[in-house]
């Protein structure tokens, strides 16, 4: 589970891990699949892409845009371009926490043991999102784990939210923390 990418918080791709597990990348995929670049800008924003699914027969490229905003938040935006039809999961890991989604809204409530607000996160997208809670206790093969230290693994959560590609999507989650 540690080595796959549902340990991740990440982008998956028709169910399918971009690495296969348990060999390298450079000598199982042509340099074509295996290319990624990240920058990093001026305002302190990271953005960083593969093309990892170029090698599904309708290709997928993925990028993921952070940024740490000046009122302490974070904006994660990932952009998938591709062609045809492709179901898409993305994960964030949240260790040891409790989520409930805000009324209908696609935004949730992260809280910490005693049930204190720790964060919440905002999603935003063209893409109609649909969003779970996993964790390793009611999905052992892709729920949430975490490991506090090593040879220790304990049940997270994981917040997952899955979409339809069809061509291109852009998800934006926002992550604002509270003060004080």
């Amino acid at each position: 589970y540690f080595r796959g990418p549902r340990a991740r918080s990440t982008v998956i791709v028709d169910g399918l891990p971009l690495q296969i597990v348990g060999a390298t990348v450079r000598n199982l995929l042509p340099e074509r699949y295996r290319r990624s670049e990240a920058t990093l800008s001026g305002s302190g924003a990271l953005e960083a892409g593969h093309t990892g699914y170029a090698r599904l027969p309708s290709p997928v490229t993925v990028s993921r845009r952070v940024e740490a905003l000046e009122d302490g938040g974070l904006v994660i935006e990932d952009r998938l371009v591709g062609s045809g039809d492709h179901r898409v999961e993305i994960l964030f890991q949240l260790g040891s926490v409790r989520a409930e989604q805000e009324g209908r809204a696609p935004s949730f409530r992260i809280l910490d043991a005693a049930d204190r607000l720790t964060a919440r996160v905002e999603f935003e997208s063209q893409a109609a999102l649909t969003f779970g809670l996993r964790t390793g206790r009611s999905f052992p093969e892709e729920g949430g784990w975490h490991s506090p230290r090593y040879g220790a693994r304990m049940p997270g959560l994981t917040l997952v939210s899955e979409c339809v590609l069809r061509d291109s999507a852009r998800v934006r989650a926002r992550f604002t923390f509270p003060q004080g």
